[in-house]
């Protein structure tokens, strides 16, 4: 669901779907979900092992299931919330580790967030920018992004939660959602 320091799962994406204009996909990728371009689906990397996905479905995430852009099998997933965030750590052995963390920003309008899913059959039922982290150890630090999520419900009932504009700095996405609200 977000585009890792890499950019390797979003590249799988733009591989898979032949998106040429990669710049717009990883700064909007709502754009892309819908008609004949990005599906909702998980895909399998070429480099095997889990698979990625960018929309993720609702339930896996309420599960748990959901992690850092890939469906986890059966790890175990440490979760603390709080009021104003959502922290999780997951272990892929005794030494590797990730932790993940997810704090509410600002809301988006349903409006607006339809608007920055053009292309997806769906209805948005609440949008918000969200600061996303990501520390694996190291002296470099947590990672952070500042993404706007949206929950859509689909025809056929399934709920997503779709990556629908992509930041680097938390100032340029706090801009765009006041400039929104103009």
């Amino acid at each position: 669901m977000r585009n890792w320091k890499s950019n390797d799962n979003y590249e799988e994406f733009e591989s898979k779907y032949s998106i040429n204009n990669w710049k717009d996909f990883r700064k909007n990728p709502g754009k892309y979900f819908g008609s004949d371009t990005v599906r909702l689906l998980p895909i399998t990397p070429l480099w095997g092992g889990e698979k990625l996905v960018l929309a993720a479905p609702l339930e896996p995430c309420l599960k748990g299931s959901v992690i850092g852009g890939s469906i986890a099998k059966q790890k175990k997933i440490d979760t603390e919330t709080s009021k104003e965030s959502i922290k999780s750590k997951i272990c892929f052995s005794e030494t590797s580790c990730t932790s993940y963390a997810y704090r509410i920003l600002t809301k988006v309008s349903r409006q607006n967030c339809q608007n920055l899913a053009p292309n997806l059959n769906g209805k948005c039922e609440g949008a918000y920018l969200i600061a996303v982290g990501d520390y694996s150890g190291g002296t470099m630090g947590w990672d952070y992004a500042y993404n706007i999520y949206g929950l859509f419900s689909l025809q056929d009932k399934h709920k997503f939660v779709v990556p629908l504009k992509n930041f680097h700095k938390k100032n340029d996405a706090i801009n765009y959602v006041e400039k929104l609200v103009q």
